[in-house]
Formats: structure tokens, C-alpha cells, sequence
């Protein structure tokens, strides 16, 4: 009877779970197509993503251990899987932070002021900044009161720039399509009852950290994005600072969170039986153990 009832709840679950991906999947696709982007990649990921629950569902049927081996190459792969912002903080962490005077050819991780470059005014707080991201979103509000907020409008103004720390300077060489704001937090976050504003600026007097690829161009040496790496990013220091102190405790949640999964995916596919007070685990029958023996 639980066994029944486990494979309903999965079920139905599972049937949730597809539907409101095709959902978001369908809206995020929309979003795309206004704001401009290449829209044949989303179909893409609106493809894989339903193969892939397609996938897990009939794993979980036809077998649980083939649905914790679908599971446990997941994390891998989330793992594995890179973006502009994760390379950003690996590589902060393990890059020695350069004075601007002596930075090498290569990957480079400097630190300083922006100095100079083309001002903008932000269209939010209309405040002074070397460079803006600003979003405007629609509101809406489903019958139980519950936000979802779709992409209307976004804006980026970001040109090359002056980095400047106590030894020297050097040109960021950086548009909205090369430059990665890691983690910003919103200057300016405004809502009425059916339009959110969001606007993210690059300030002068503010400490920052970027990397990106040192290279020689029109007679002097810039950083910018490049192969092999292809990183041109920039956090703020204090953020980073705080991201750091929390990494180790990321990283036991973590050990916490996959020790758990599987230690319930255990307990969930070893057969038992429980008689005249007595519980037997047939632990050997478990689809997960079953090639220990």
C-alpha cells in the first residue's frame, strides 16, 4: 500500500513538475524573442529539458537504480557544467591578485578604481556611472496572489573603461556582450502594481575586482575577453570578500545535501518486511546493492 502510494505520489509529482516546465520553458521563450536574443538555442534547451524529465520518469519505472545513476550524473554534470560567473569566482580564488604596473600576458586578476571612460546616466536613478544594466518586467498576479514577473524591456550600456589601482592603470576593454557583472546587487529595485525596474551600475569610487585576459593592443597592454578562456568579469570586493568566507560552509551543505539523497534512496529501494514486531531487511534484494553481491 505505501509502495502504491510512493509511485502515485512520484507520479503525479512528476506530471507537476513537466507541466510547469513547459510553462516557463513556453514564457522564457517569449522573453527571448522580445529582448532579441537567438532564439533557436532556447527551443533547444526547451527540447533537451523535456527529454531529460521524459528520461528520469521512465528511469524511476522501469528501474530505481538506473533513476540513482540518472541522478547521480546530474550532479556531476551540474558540477562540471560551467558559466561566465562560476569561472569568475574559481579562478578569484586560486589567481593572485596583480599590481596594474606588473601584470603578465594571460589571465590576470587586478583590483582598483574606475577612473575614466564614458559616462552614462542611468535611466532609473539617473545617476552618474560608468555602465548600466537596467530591466523593466511585467507584473502579474495569478488568483492566489503569487508575483511572476516577465522581461518586457532591458537596456545596456557598458564601453571601455580605466581601471586604477595605487601602481597604475590600465584599459578594460568591455561592451554589454564580453562584460560579466558577477553577482550585483540591484542599485535601484522599484515596483508598482504591474511594472518592477531594475537597474545595476558601475560606479567610480567603488573597489573592484576583475579578471580577464591581459593582451597588446594599439601599442599598449589591455584586458579583455579572450581565448582561451573567454572571461572578462568584475564583482565588487566586498561581495567577494563575504563569498569567500562562506565558501566552506557551501561546500558541507552540499556533502550534507548529496549524503542524504542518498542514503533516502537506500532506504527507499531495500525491500523490508515487518512481522510480529520484528522488522527484516532484505538489504541484498535492494536494486542499489545488488551488484555487491
Amino acid at each position: 500500500m505505501m509502495t502504491m502510494l510512493f509511485f502515485t505520489f512520484i507520479f503525479v509529482f512528476s506530471c507537476v513538475l513537466i507541466f510547469s516546465f513547459g510553462k516557463n520553458a513556453a514564457e522564457y521563450y517569449r522573453q527571448t524573442r522580445q529582448s532579441g536574443k537567438f532564439a533557436s538555442k532556447e527551443i533547444w534547451k526547451v527540447i533537451l529539458g523535456s527529454a531529460a524529465i521524459a528520461i528520469f520518469l521512465i528511469a524511476f519505472f522501469v528501474s530505481p537504480g538506473a533513476l540513482f545513476g540518472l541522478i547521480l550524473l546530474l550532479f556531476i554534470y551540474n558540477g562540471l557544467k560551467t558559466t561566465p560567473e562560476k569561472k569568475f569566482l574559481k579562478f578569484q580564488q586560486i589567481l593572485p591578485t596583480s599590481k596594474i604596473r606588473s601584470i603578465a600576458m594571460g589571465l590576470v586578476e587586478v583590483e582598483g578604481k574606475i577612473t575614466a571612460g564614458t559616462h552614462f546616466k542611468s535611466p532609473l536613478s539617473n545617476k552618474l556611472c560608468y555602465g548600466y544594466r537596467y530591466y523593466e518586467y511585467d507584473v502579474i498576479k495569478d488568483s492566489e496572489g503569487d508575483k511572476r514577473y516577465s522581461l518586457r524591456h532591458s537596456e545596456e550600456k557598458i564601453r571601455q573603461f580605466t581601471l586604477t589601482d595605487d601602481s597604475g592603470s590600465v584599459r578594460i576593454d568591455a561592451t554589454p556582450e564580453t562584460l560579466t557583472f558577477v553577482n550585483f546587487s540591484s542599485y535601484q529595485n522599484d515596483e508598482t502594481d504591474s511594472v518592477s525596474y531594475q537597474e545595476y551600475l558601475l560606479f567610480p569610487n567603488e573597489e573592484y575586482l576583475i579578471i580577464g585576459t591581459a593582451i597588446e593592443k594599439d601599442d599598449q597592454i589591455v584586458i579583455t575577453q579572450a581565448a582561451p578562456h573567454r572571461l572578462l568579469g568584475i564583482a565588487s570586493k566586498g561581495y567577494l570578500g563575504t563569498w569567500n568566507e562562506v565558501a566552506p560552509m557551501r561546500r558541507n551543505l552540499a556533502i550534507t545535501v548529496i549524503s542524504a539523497a542518498i542514503l533516502i534512496a537506500f532506504i527507499l529501494t531495500v525491500p523490508y518486511e515487518y512481522q510480529s514486531h520484528h522488522l527484516t531487511v532484505f538489504y541484498r534484494e535492494s536494486p542499489l546493492l545488488k551488484w555487491l553481491f
